[in-house]
């Protein structure tokens, strides 16, 4: 069964919901690269669900103070730079999780 779900105005989740497990996907737009990765953290913990990983479209100049607030136990990150596209700016975060 799969199920789509808006859970507020910046995040999107879809479910694939399977008879051992769910796979959820992620998705929030903003201009605040640390509070786009707040919600999907919260997100996750909502769903009782582990993040495999992380893409994040931003421009590079986001890209240091993101690393400063993220740990190394974090999920994979995979930053998607943006900057030929509106100046650089923030785009979207996604999480894949389970």
């Amino acid at each position: 069964m799969q199920k789509i779900i808006r859970t507020n105005g910046l995040l999107d989740v879809s479910t694939l919901a399977l008879p051992s497990l769910a796979e959820h996907c992620l998705t929030v737009c903003d201009n605040d690269v640390l509070a786009m990765n707040r919600i999907l953290r919260n997100a996750a913990q909502e769903l009782k669900a582990v993040p495999l990983t992380r893409f994040v479209f931003a421009g590079l100049n986001h890209y240091d103070n993101f690393r400063k607030n993220t740990s190394p136990s974090d999920d994979l990150i995979t930053w998607l730079h943006g900057d030929a596209c509106k100046g650089g700016e923030i785009s979207s975060m996604q999480c894949f999780a389970v």
